[in-house]
């Protein structure tokens, strides 16, 4: 195992600035002479930011749950205008692997839609819970527990509105219209309320400027009262945690 270090890269945040190239051209020119020392006949890499520009001529293999354009949450055109870097950086991560592993079926599609890629070259293989295994006695007591009449949905996820809150939140209020008494447990974000200025509700009362879906969103989040939020539990601390295990 080799770890390859990150530095501050933060593409998403900072921009393609010359100083994240610059990390990315480190961490690749790290694990190409790491390489050269060590017996490997496969590189599998858990992340893709060395991958540009490693130099080897050892078969490369990802296995990430994510590419830049996933994580940029816009269309591909906007995309590939406003971040043409961060789209050769994808181009050239596929274009050196030999196989290219994905942990959700979106992702390959996505992928597979907006890339030059066979389609025989990219594999879905889901990362899993990262949890404890519950012991076998303990589990059977919570599923012998289980309301019959209750349905438990939980969103786990910091990048609520890339990871899909709003479609879980519509699902909760549409099952319980329906009479499906149902509660949405959300981990792992704070959402602040919005609450838009006067100016801003004139603007959209007389039709100038209308809310986005993130806007309307925000503003009936917190009054929906079959959603639980419990924000953001550390997994490290066995007290949250113990409050993690309880909610899924």
């Amino acid at each position: 195992t080799i770890e390859v270090p990150q530095g501050n890269i933060d593409l998403k945040r900072k921009g393609t600035t010359r100083e994240n190239i610059t990390e990315i051209v480190k961490a690749g020119d790290y694990l190409s002479q790491s390489l050269k020392k060590s017996k490997t006949d496969v590189v599998i890499c858990l992340g893709s930011h060395m991958i540009p520009y490693l130099e080897t001529d050892k078969p490369i293999i990802l296995w990430h749950d994510s590419n830049w354009f996933g994580l940029m949450n816009m269309d591909f055109h906007q995309f590939t205008t406003h971040n043409p870097i961060l789209f050769e950086l994808d181009k050239l991560t596929l274009e050196k692997c030999k196989l290219v592993i994905f942990a959700a079926d979106w992702l390959r599609d996505l992928t597979l839609a907006n890339y030059d890629i066979a389609s025989e070259k990219i594999h879905v293989v889901p990362f899993g819970a990262n949890l404890e295994d519950l012991p076998e006695v303990k589990r059977e007591d919570l599923l012998a527990n289980r309301d019959p009449n209750h349905c438990q949905l939980t969103f786990i996820g910091k990048e609520w509105a890339r990871k899909g809150l709003p479609i879980a939140v519509n699902l909760n209020r549409e099952l319980n219209h329906q009479g499906l008494k149902t509660t949405l447990n959300v981990i792992g974000n704070t959402i602040i309320p919005y609450n838009p200025s006067l100016r801003r509700k004139l603007a959209t009362f007389f039709g100038l400027r209308k809310y986005s879906e993130i806007e309307l969103f925000r503003m009936k989040y917190q009054e929906d009262l079959n959603v639980k939020k419990y924000g953001f539990l550390d997994k490290a601390d066995p007290i949250q945690y113990l409050e993690f295990e309880k909610v899924v």
